[in-house]
């Protein structure tokens, strides 16, 4: 069986590569989010094996902080992976 990894990134090309990347190790089926409230709707509804989540999202007042607040409330056993091209 799949082990299911959502990824949640407002850059289109990422996630494209990383769907890829998911689809050669095999074993994994990934769905992409451009938004993280799409995201979390669906982690409610069908948790994932493991999330990876960008810092920077392109939605009003809301970061990946936000959202990996979020998923900690709802399904608080997930693993996150928190990524972020920042420097600091």
């Amino acid at each position: 069986m799949e082990k299911l990894v959502y990824i949640i990134d407002d850059d289109p090309v990422y996630l494209r590569f990383m769907k890829e990347h998911f689809k050669l190790l095999g074993g994994y089926s990934t769905e992409i989010f451009l938004f993280g409230d799409d995201a979390l709707k669906k982690i409610k509804e069908q948790p994932p094996y493991m999330v990876i989540l960008d810092n920077h999202l392109q939605e009003p007042n809301k970061s990946g902080v936000f959202y990996l607040q979020q998923i900690s409330k709802v399904r608080p056993r997930i693993p996150v992976v928190y990524i972020t091209a920042d420097t600091d």
